[in-house]
């Protein structure tokens, strides 16, 4: 992960080192390795997200295997974990932007999947993590991080379903979605209230249909129509759903039927935003190692679902990975294959917008 920060520097994290590097020059300005969770070895510990905060320190996460697997990245969740062999619980760490100097550090009760989540609600600044049938909420007060035991969502998974996706921020809501790893339950999409956590909405979008259903990747949250775009991976959908917030209701607005296991990308002004996604049939595979297929960037209308344009078939991306917008509507696509496109809509009629 990398991440540009307020104050111009490059900060980069592999494995649990944490860079920060001049941009002009490419230096390493400092580094550091941070610190495993009580009882975990560094070597089965990585840092999987980290953010900034509004006062510019670094917000890190751990993500760790159980002790003794040797596997490596999904297949250290598919072959090592179990009842018996959970994952480590994750340790949120603040960190000084200039020094990396670890400033605070709190272990949660159980493992933190997803990417943490910063918003700043009622005058504090908060941040959302999610458990396997938790969201936890923790407050930052200057450097110090402590655990919000006045918020939790928890007991939200049905039969059968596995653990949830990053949380999104949307105005005073969150929301996230089940599934992410694969499923023969349905997948629920559910938004919480930040004011309090036992007022919430949730629903299943998406078909019944034979084989498994997860995505690795979040939710989209568009915080000015209170819409959330979600996909299904493993059912090959993507669904609008919109947030009636004075009946604390979930209603689908659309569904269509399109292949994606990354993130959903929202472009545009409020009332033309553009939803970008990719399209590959055969992207389930990918999960597991096989990336022999081919994979389209589709735009669609976000409020409507129609599609706008399509790429030619591309090389597939990094699995759960954005199609990252840049300026003037262009967007860079990382490949498997090692390269960087930049991708331009056009129109067919020179007269068209």
């Amino acid at each position: 992960l990398v991440v540009t920060h307020g104050n111009g520097d490059i900060y980069a994290v592999h494995s649990r080192t944490l860079v920060r590097i001049d941009p002009a020059s490419g230096e390493i300005l400092a580094r550091i390795d941070l610190p495993p969770p009580s009882g975990s070895l560094a070597s089965d510990t990585v840092y999987n997200g980290f953010t900034v905060a509004p006062n510019g320190l670094i917000v890190a996460k751990s993500y760790g295997r159980p002790a003794g697997c040797v596997e490596n990245g999904t297949a250290a969740l598919l072959e090592c974990v179990d009842d018996a062999n959970p994952q480590p619980p994750s340790v949120l760490a603040t960190l000084d932007p200039i020094t990396l100097e670890v400033l605070s550090t709190v272990e949660l009760p159980e493992v933190a999947t997803g990417r943490p989540a910063v918003a700043e609600f009622d005058g504090d600044v908060v941040i959302y993590l999610n458990g396997a049938d938790n969201v936890y909420r923790l407050r930052l007060d200057g450097n110090d991080l402590t655990l919000d035991d006045t918020w939790q969502y928890g007991g939200f998974l049905t039969d059968g379903q596995t653990g949830s996706s990053s949380v999104v921020v949307m105005g005073d809501w969150v929301a996230f979605q089940t599934n992410g790893t694969p499923s023969q339950a349905q997948m629920t999409v559910h938004v919480v209230s930040q004011a309090d956590s036992n007022v919430s909405a949730s629903r299943e979008p998406f078909t019944p249909a034979p084989g498994p259903s997860f995505t690795p990747s979040s939710v989209t949250a568009d915080p000015t129509s209170m819409a959330v775009y979600s996909q299904d991976g493993g059912r090959g959908q993507i669904a609008r759903l919109d947030l009636d917030e004075e009946n604390v209701e979930l209603a689908e607005t659309w569904v269509v039927d399109q292949r994606t296991i990354n993130h959903l990308t929202l472009i545009g002004p409020p009332d033309e935003r553009v939803l970008v996604s990719t399209d590959a049939p055969d992207a389930v595979t990918g999960l597991f190692g096989d990336a022999d297929y081919e994979e389209q960037v589709v735009w669609r209308s976000a409020d409507t679902g129609e599609e706008l344009a399509r790429s030619e078939p591309l090389p597939p991306p990094f699995i759960g990975g954005p199609v990252t917008p840049g300026f003037d509507g262009n967007h860079f696509y990382l490949g498997l294959d090692g390269t960087i496109r930049e991708l331009f809509t056009t129109c067919a009629d020179p007269g068209c917008d």
